[in-house]
């Protein structure tokens, strides 16, 4: 079953019905809401009542914008009310798709959803919704036998050159999934020297030939991470624990108490999700900052980066100007500053007039920097709506897709104005780290060589 409303007359809830010729809401398989500009619901299907465990009266007393919805991403973090979709669509005037957030029903169980809301006009919104537990439960069970089996998944788009890699595959590689990009190159480099060879051939056969292809091949580990926990103040090393993930800082909260955790106001960080989801779990009242250069760093890499690709590949029958695209890696992602040769600069000046897409995603970077340099989060937030109002307007899909994951995490960019914190006293740290370990030839014992990072930054006094 189709259906469609046009929204330029009368767009009231009895109007919709008419628009669907009379049908009732209850007609539909799938939930849906309508609700005016201030929240308030107007009419709501017995489809809702199913999956979110709410009676039609119930749900029609309740706002769409009421703090007691409880919602989450498949990750887990909460999705704040001002980011639900239905807000997002009045107050964009935008269609807001979610392919999957949690609900807690009033009996505490959680359905999962994919949601769809859409402006009627700039009174009215309508929010459609489908039950999608049973595929969020394969999904965790797929993931739970990847991670017994030690198994990972992959595809590859060859049209697109573009690779996708299940999180258990990243672990399996030793990569990072927030660090390290799916790409042939990446793949290359953890493939054994002495393998690398055979398995390109045997890929390069299975290419020309379009049969099964199946290979064994050897694996060099990648990186071991360990995570530093330091006091913002005097710098000293709190805490040193081995992995990245929720688990691996949880022992630091344990540590210090919950009194100490209440006594926590802010956290800056990367925008490493595991990270965001314990702090969030441990210290509620804290807020998060994200770190400015990462926040760049992963716009460069999922934004500018993808872009000069497909700029490459669509001029790639004209190899001078392909060369030049493929050629401009390190000019895109330098800061300005940093392309001390006048000749770098020429080169990027003439890449950027000579492509507009290029040009649009490198001004939007450092428009997007600017973001930290506010010290009132009104004038920060009216700059991150003039900012996301251009990336939704361009043509340019990487750029929209980084654009509405940062709207769902926006707030970690704007607690800065109240919070000037960041993440480059880690970064000085990093390298320290690394000659320590160097000038040792390595540390076969963990909590030795953690000692020795706590002994190396014992902090300054207050």
């Amino acid at each position: 079953m189709g259906w469609g409303v046009d929204s330029s007359e009368d767009r009231t809830a009895p109007a919709v019905l008419s628009a669907l010729g009379g049908l009732s809401l209850d007609a539909f398989p799938i939930g849906i809401t309508v609700a005016d500009p201030n929240g308030r619901v107007l009419q709501t299907n017995a489809a809702a009542k199913a999956i979110l465990g709410l009676s039609p009266e119930e749900h029609e007393s309740r706002s769409i914008q009421s703090p007691e919805w409880k919602v989450i991403r498949s990750d887990g973090t909460p999705v704040a009310v001002e980011d639900l979709p239905g807000i997002r669509a009045i107050r964009e005037q935008a269609r807001i798709e979610e392919p999957e957030m949690g609900v807690y029903r009033p009996d505490g169980t959680i359905v999962w959803i994919n949601i769809t809301a859409a402006p009627l006009g700039s009174d009215r919104v309508i929010i459609t919704y489908g039950d999608i537990s049973e595929v969020h439960r394969a999904k965790a069970n797929l993931a739970f036998t990847l991670q017994s089996a030690n198994a990972g998944i992959w595809s590859w788009d060859i049209a697109k050159d573009q690779f996708d890699w299940s999180p258990e595959l990243f672990h399996l590689y030793g990569l990072d999934p927030e660090t390290d990009q799916p790409t042939l190159q990446t793949w290359q480099k953890v493939v054994h020297p002495e393998d690398l060879q055979k398995v390109e051939q045997e890929t390069a056969r299975f290419l020309g030939e379009g049969k099964a292809f199946s290979g064994e091949y050897r694996i060099v580990k990648g990186h071991r991470y360990a995570t530093i926990i330091t006091d913002a103040d005097t710098r000293k090393v709190l805490w040193v624990g081995r992995g990245r993930g929720k688990e691996a800082v949880r022992p630091f909260f344990e540590a210090i108490g919950l009194e100490a955790r209440q006594r926590i106001h802010a956290v800056a960080m990367d925008m490493h999700a595991p990270f965001e989801v314990e702090v969030r779990a441990q210290c509620p009242a804290a807020e998060i900052v994200y770190d400015l250069f990462h926040v760049v760093m992963k716009f460069g890499r999922e934004v500018i980066d993808r872009v000069r690709v497909d700029e490459a590949n669509r001029v790639r029958k004209d190899k001078a100007a392909r060369k030049v695209v493929k050629g401009s890696k390190w000019l895109l992602l330098a800061n300005r500053e940093n392309l001390t040769e006048p000749t770098h600069r020429v080169r990027l000046k003439e890449l950027l007039e000579a492509n507009q897409a290029l040009m649009t995603v490198y001004l939007l970077k450092d428009d997007l920097k600017q973001l930290w340099g506010y010290t009132r989060e009104g004038w920060a937030r009216r700059a991150w709506n003039d900012w996301l109002g251009r990336a939704m307007e361009s043509a340019i899909a990487p750029l929209k897709a980084f654009a509405r994951n940062l709207t769902k995490r926006i707030d970690g960019v704007l607690a800065q104005c109240r919070w000037k914190l960041n993440t480059s006293v880690l970064e000085g740290m990093n390298n320290k780290v690394k000659v320590l370990k160097r000038m040792a030839y390595g540390f076969r014992d963990d909590d030795y060589f953690f000692l020795k990072i706590k002994a190396a930054f014992p902090g300054k006094a207050r």
